[in-house]
């Protein structure tokens, strides 16, 4: 709704994917700092329980479930660029350029940020 509401500001119609992309990126920023917040607060569910349900396939093993239930755990224990910088890679596929280009950062911030969300998400699982 909100991507749409701006589309007239679109100047190169071909990048339109791109555009789309970070809109996106930003709105799901806002989203998760919100979350976090009414987390805290104790107001709403927490950020695990509100996301499980969005990427856990209807198939999923009851162990693949508890496994994405600890991943988001540790993912949600992360500070939100670390978080956003990480997914973009691991879940999303996107390359370390296209992370960098959807973070807003230079690629040597990119690699940073998705490399101390491994090493954070390691130590959380205790894989040193």
């Amino acid at each position: 709704m909100i991507a749409a509401s701006n589309l007239h500001n679109l100047t190169d119609p071909p990048k339109i994917r791109g555009w789309f992309k970070t809109v996106t990126l930003r709105r799901v920023g806002r989203r998760l700092r919100w979350a976090k917040l009414r987390t805290r607060l104790g107001i709403g569910p927490t950020t695990v329980e509100a996301v499980e349900h969005l990427v856990a396939a209807p198939q999923a093993s009851p162990e693949d479930r508890a496994a994405l239930r600890e991943l988001l755990a540790a993912l949600a224990k992360l500070p939100i660029e670390l978080r956003i910088a990480w997914t973009l890679r691991h879940m999303h596929g996107e390359s370390l350029e296209g992370v960098a280009e959807l973070a807003g950062c230079s690629l040597a911030t990119a690699k940073r940020r998705i490399l101390a969300a491994q090493q954070r998400i390691q130590k959380e699982f205790g894989d040193d």
